[in-house]
């Protein structure tokens, strides 16, 4: 939409990693899954990294239009001395949301996917790739995914696949499928695992999917770093 005035929540203490910054917006959102949470992380002159504070998503999906002002042509405005590195956003805990959008759906697969970017997260990210090409996901029991589009053929596959899928729910009946081809097509990390990840981090490829592990319990939350 055009002339819309998108509004910038305070911001974090400053980073030399974006991991990090992700980090610290995942840490205030915690628990709190009342409701989707979102923000931006930004990056100044100097090459520092700052993430917006966590607010509430307005309305029904987020909309990036809650952070970033755009123009008269309706196209996205970095921030005055800023450059949107990335956006980040948290799920609230509705598995059974999930659930309805793939059928046969097995329980443990259930936690992948309430942790995973969902389909239409994925073609918001890859409709935005041009302003910003990094995004973060918030998900539950400690775990922060990271996902990079890098503007390949396979992906424009992805997107026209996705948007199919819309009017042809056939198309994306298998979740593990789904899940796959998003990490064989885009750069997923694990930022921070958590028990859902088995404790893995870093690149997260469609071989560990098709090593049919369940999700399990790990003691604490392990990162990759830097952290902090």
């Amino acid at each position: 939409a055009p002339n819309v005035v998108g509004r910038i929540p305070t911001l974090s203490p400053p980073f030399i990693n974006p991991d990090d910054a992700a980090r610290f917006a995942h840490e205030l959102i915690g628990d709190h899954r009342d409701s989707a949470y979102a923000g931006v992380i930004l990056k100044n002159a100097q090459g520092r990294y700052f993430a917006s504070r966590p607010e509430k998503v307005l309305g029904d999906k987020f909309n990036v239009t809650q952070f970033i002002s755009t123009n008269a042509t309706g196209q996205l405005i970095q921030p005055p001395g800023y450059t949107c590195h990335a956006f980040y956003q948290s799920r609230e805990h509705v598995l059974a949301l999930e659930q309805r959008l793939f059928q046969g759906m097995r329980n443990e697969e259930v936690h992948y996917l309430a942790n995973f970017f969902l389909p239409e997260d994925i073609q918001g990210i890859l409709i935005l790739a041009s302003f910003s090409d990094v995004h973060y996901l918030s998900g539950f029991n400690g775990s922060l995914l990271k996902i990079r589009a890098g503007g390949t053929e396979d992906e424009s596959d992805l997107y026209n696949v996705l948007m199919h899928a819309q009017e042809d729910t056939e198309l994306l009946k298998e979740m593990l499928q789904y899940i796959k081809q998003v990490a064989e097509t885009m750069l997923v990390s694990v930022v921070q695992s958590a028990d859902v990840w088995a404790g893995h981090i870093g690149r997260l490829t469609p071989a560990f999917f098709s090593a049919a592990r369940q999700p399990g319990v790990v003691e604490g939350v392990i990162v990759q770093r830097p952290a902090f």
